[in-house]
């Protein structure tokens, strides 16, 4: 019985794409994660604000919990994305499914000086 090498590249392509969207379930699952502890930790700390300064102690402790938390969130959305750059997807393409934040163009020289700042001088006349 001869294998049908048509069948076969197939099957294998199948199950690289299967690999390929695996790894974007789980970044989308730990972006979510992390958007969800990034949320709770905001609503903790708005909590915390509103009690009394005798609960401190709770209140620290509680926060550090979500941040150890979101830390550890954090990591995994750093993994997931490292593994699905790793496994063949593109940062655009991350960008363009919604999972990675498109890069924000960064302000020329020009774009962060003060336009009210008096002009140098130029000393090399």
């Amino acid at each position: 019985m001869s294998i049908d090498p048509i069948k076969a590249a197939q099957e294998i392509e199948q199950e690289r794409t299967r690999a390929r969207v695996q790894l974007i379930k789980e970044l989308k699952e730990a972006t979510e994660a992390d958007g969800r502890l990034a949320e709770a930790g905001t609503a903790l700390r708005r909590a915390i604000a509103q009690l009394p300064a005798s609960a401190g102690e709770a209140a620290t402790t509680a926060t550090a919990a979500v941040d150890a938390l979101r830390d550890a969130t954090r990591n995994a959305v750093t993994s997931a994305r490292r593994a699905a750059t790793d496994g063949g997807w593109t940062k655009a393409q991350l960008v363009e499914l919604g999972l990675v934040k498109a890069p924000t163009p960064r302000a020329s020289r020009s774009d962060t000086t003060p336009t009210d700042a008096p002009p140098t001088e130029n000393t090399t006349s």
